[in-house]
């Protein structure tokens, strides 16, 4: 039998209604054959949750896995695989005609990189995308699309995310994992950092954002409520401080916070502030400044703690 030259892992957590098309994206790849890939999903569904995925049988592993967590799922995905290539799909993604031909291509004549991740565009219900989004906020759904027109390495400022990216088996050779206590973990917690604690063990001048490999990312209705993104800002700043990532000292938090409330309506100047219904993406944006800022008051800036590592 002929190794496959890319294994796709697609982690998924109650998302069915998705999950069926971001199979099918894959499966419908040209340019490539589909012996040269090899399809990977991980389910984190709990047991009684579990329903059929009519193209699950096309895949060459279907895994179901009674421990929840992003990372976790991830990590049973590369002990699967036996590419010398990994990709990782977001199981309300999918992949453009060429993403897989893309990434084999550029890893080929690119020995040097070890990591690619390419252009998330977010696709919303009824291409109805909210007055109060903008592109900044769309990085909280990770969708990122790098004004770039050509491979440039996140040393130079630029970033990847988990939706759409593709490694060398070397690196997680190397004893380089996701960290199951980082990362999604169910509806429970949105905990995150798992990637950006990789990425800064791989080294960043080994990283690539590649704009020509993309995927849409499809935008679940709940997340169209400024509410999520309070929660998501919220353990944002928890995750920077358990992985020991903050970036903002407790002074300039504060000094952030006195400046940002300043130029809140007169009427929301309370704990109004953070949760008032905003008008543009301005008022979003300011909001979840403001809670950041105040969880990193609240922790004097950085962790008091060493969570040692597993």
């Amino acid at each position: 039998m002929t190794k496959p030259k890319l294994s796709i892992v697609i982690a998924t957590f109650k998302r069915y209604d998705t999950l069926a098309n971001s199979i099918n994206s894959v499966l419908t790849q040209e340019h490539v054959d589909r012996e040269d890939l090899e399809i990977i999903v991980v389910d984190n569904t709990p047991p009684g949750e579990r329903k059929p995925v009519y193209n699950a049988i096309k895949c060459d592993q279907f895994i179901t896995e009674d421990i929840s967590g992003l990372s976790r799922a991830r990590n049973i995905g590369i002990e699967a695989s036996c590419a010398e290539l990994i990709a990782f799909l977001d199981d309300d993604a999918m992949a453009s005609s060429t993403w897989a031909s893309e990434a084999i291509d550029l890893f080929s004549n690119n020995p040097q990189w070890d990591v690619i991740g390419g252009r998330i565009l977010a696709k919303y219900p009824a291409n109805r995308k909210p007055v109060w989004i903008d592109s900044k906020l769309e990085e909280f759904l990770s969708c990122i699309d790098w004004p770039v027109d050509q491979p440039t390495s996140m040393a130079e400022g630029v970033w990847i995310a988990g939706a759409n990216m593709v490694f060398r088996r070397r690196v997680f050779q190397q004893g380089i994992g996701f960290d199951e206590r980082l990362g999604r973990n169910g509806t429970s917690a949105l905990l995150s950092n798992d990637e950006t604690e990789l990425f800064e063990a791989i080294g960043k001048d080994r990283i690539y954002y590649v704009p020509q490999m993309a995927v849409d990312h499809l935008i679940p209705i709940e997340r169209l409520d400024p509410q999520w993104f309070r929660k998501r800002i919220f353990w944002q700043a928890l995750s920077d401080i358990v992985a020991g990532t903050v970036w903002l000292s407790s002074k300039d938090a504060s000094q952030r916070f006195a400046d940002d409330i300043l130029n809140v309506p007169a009427e929301y100047r309370s704990y109004r502030a953070m949760e008032f219904e905003p008008s543009n993406s301005e008022d979003m944006n300011r909001q979840l400044r403001l809670i950041y800022s105040q969880l990193m008051i609240m922790m004097n800036g950085s962790p008091t703690f060493t969570w040692p590592k597993s």
